[in-house]
């Protein structure tokens, strides 16, 4: 098994609570991750979606513009 790490700061349009055609919910958002390339800043964006129920019930509404997260 792989394990993908990142981190950075939650996009301009926070997270987006959705619900799929069967009625899952799930959650997306994109995070910005800044690194350093020979003095140079670079800004990659990582599109998040999670459909874990927890995430989406307990942290998702408290997760805005700017917040910073860890993914793993």
């Amino acid at each position: 098994m792989k394990i993908i790490s990142f981190d950075g700061r939650v996009g301009a349009n926070g997270v987006e609570v959705k619900t799929t055609k069967t009625g899952i919910s799930y959650a997306t958002f994109s995070v910005a991750n800044n690194s350093f390339t020979n003095g140079n800043e670079e800004t990659e964006w990582f599109d998040v979606t999670s459909f874990d129920p927890n995430f989406i019930e307990k942290r998702a509404k408290n997760i805005t513009k700017g917040t910073y997260v860890i993914i793993n």
